[in-house]
């Protein structure tokens, strides 16, 4: 079990290969200016808000059900709407083959 070296690219490409020109698009300054415009806006209405609350968090977008949404309900109950969610309702059989579709 001799080692190889890996062998070695030779011709014109490997002796001198410069890095790929990327074809930057110019960025369009009013795009750049409303994006700016509507962070400075979102940040306007954190800090607003904040002042208003007394907090430095920004308002609640969701809430989270630590109770339950079966809450109150009996465990047959509860397993019932855990099947029908699991196994929903079957269409009816029609019993059409494939050429009266």
């Amino acid at each position: 079990p001799t080692h190889t070296p890996p062998p070695v690219a030779s011709g014109p490409a490997a002796m001198g290969k410069q890095p790929k020109r990327r074809n930057w698009r110019k960025a369009k300054i009013e795009d750049v200016e409303e994006a700016l415009e509507d962070e400075r806006l979102v940040n306007k209405l954190k800090r607003k808000a904040a002042a208003d609350k007394g907090t430095s968090e920004a308002p609640e977008l969701f809430t989270v059900d630590t109770a339950g949404s079966c809450e109150g309900l009996s465990s047959a109950s509860k397993r019932a709407i855990a099947r029908a969610k699991i196994f929903p309702p079957k269409g009816p059989n029609l019993g059409l083959s494939a050429s009266e579709e």
